[in-house]
């Protein structure tokens, strides 16, 4: 997660959304329920826009895995220079 999340009131977040379970995995669809190992789901990245870091209205339950998998292709993208599938070149060609 970003360096803008955590503490107190991310901790609220989680619980009010642990009271919505079981739910739906907002990125596969599947059931979440409070027995499985879930995460708190940033709608929209944190580092795309800090100053909504708290919103409760910007996160969604999700497993872990789901969120995990698409916090690592995300990073990935960031760190080869790539926003979605097009890579960026130093020049235009």
């Amino acid at each position: 997660m970003s360096k803008h999340w955590g503490g107190r009131r991310a901790q609220q977040i989680r619980a009010k959304l642990a009271e919505t379970l079981p739910t739906r995995c907002w990125r596969c669809g599947r059931l979440v329920t409070s027995d499985m190992a879930w995460d708190v789901g940033h709608l929209l990245e944190v580092d795309l826009d800090p100053s909504g870091a708290y919103d409760p209205d910007r996160y969604a339950v999700e497993h872990a895995r789901c969120n995990r998998r698409a916090g690592a292709r995300y990073g990935n993208r960031k760190r080869s220079g790539r926003r979605g599938s097009h890579r960026w070149t130093s020049r235009d060609w």
